[in-house]
């Protein structure tokens, strides 16, 4: 296990850490990565922290987080903005950051013409042929690499107004999701619900009709990522809604008649009262398989927790598909 030294304010990212690396997908690809004079710097620390983590099996390593701290700074606006400081930020703004440098630094075309030569859904239905269009035009876009690959999904937005029945659908790419917390001791499953029930679009004028506040929109998930990252909506403005939520190891979807298991495999969990503020840890499991509450550069074993107030960030990968 690999553990990172607070260097101030630092915790954000040591934690945000703990979830990328203990992603299946995302070690493999560092762990084989072929690196040359000209591979970006950022692949090549990240080489070099999952050869730390392999090498540290079984125990606990601990290392300093400065220079890729200092290399993510290196990456653009946003990318000073989060870690070119030392002031405390968004763990969920860092790891969507580190997810979109990453994917900058790794693109590959032919992956890319891989994926469309590869794409075994049915093209004779519509929605698929839909879907498939939205993704692949997002890929040539945005480029396409191993998060796009492994951690990115796809939505389905429609829209339907009450008026006149006008409808929309629209296939938009993530790799995050951000749900509500509909009440305290709500499950992720039923934040989920939540997420994809029809909710009201305020102010929304019908593109047909014209009318005002009659378009309700639904979202749902149309194609799973085989890792998946969940944001908890936990701020709003400078308030915290210490909702506590049932934290669940295994989750299944069903969709089409098509069942997905994921297993969770990283938790991190936000202690304050402002998202730019307070105090980030991580829960992940250990080479063992049994879970740790990972605090900076300390870890300790620990009881899955069954409920939580200060759950902000959770990463599950795809178990199986039946």
């Amino acid at each position: 296990m690999i553990l990172f030294d607070n260097i101030g304010n630092s915790c954000y990212l040591n934690s945000v850490l703990q979830l990328l690396l203990n992603q299946i997908p995302f070690s493999y690809f560092f762990k084989h990565v072929v690196t040359t004079n000209q591979t970006p710097r950022i692949v090549k620390i990240f080489e070099i922290l999952i050869e730390v983590k392999t090498k540290a099996y079984g125990t606990q390593s601990v290392a300093n987080p400065r220079i890729i701290k200092d290399e993510l700074a290196k990456s653009g606006v946003i990318g000073e903005y989060i870690f070119g400081n030392r002031n405390q930020q968004d763990a969920h703004e860092a790891v969507v950051s580190i997810l979109d440098i990453v994917h900058e630094a790794t693109r590959n075309p032919q992956l890319f013409e891989n994926a469309v030569n590869n794409y075994s859904r049915d093209m004779t239905d519509a929605a698929i042929q839909a879907s498939f269009k939205a993704w692949k035009e997002t890929s040539k876009t945005f480029g396409y690499s191993f998060i796009t690959e492994y951690f990115t999904g796809q939505i389905r937005a429609q829209t339907i107004c009450k008026n006149c029945n006008h409808q929309t659908i629209k296939y938009e790419n993530f790799n995050n999701l951000m749900l509500q917390i509909p009440h305290s001791g709500a499950s992720i499953i039923d934040c989920f619900r939540n997420y994809v029930t029809y909710e009201p679009m305020h102010d929304y004028k019908c593109d047909k009709c014209s009318e005002r506040d009659t378009t309700k929109k639904k979202t749902t998930i149309w194609k799973f990522p085989p890792v998946m990252i969940i944001a908890f909506k936990r701020f709003i403005g400078n308030r915290r809604l210490n909702f506590q939520v049932e934290l669940e190891e295994l989750i299944e979807f069903k969709s089409n008649e098509i069942i997905y298991k994921y297993d969770m495999t990283t938790a991190v969990f936000h202690h304050g009262s402002s998202p730019h503020g307070g105090h980030y840890t991580a829960l992940t499991r250990g080479d063992d398989k049994k879970w740790y509450t990972v605090d900076d550069e300390t870890a300790y074993q620990t009881l899955f927790p069954k409920l939580s107030s200060n759950i902000y960030l959770a990463s599950y990968y795809i178990k199986g598909v039946t």
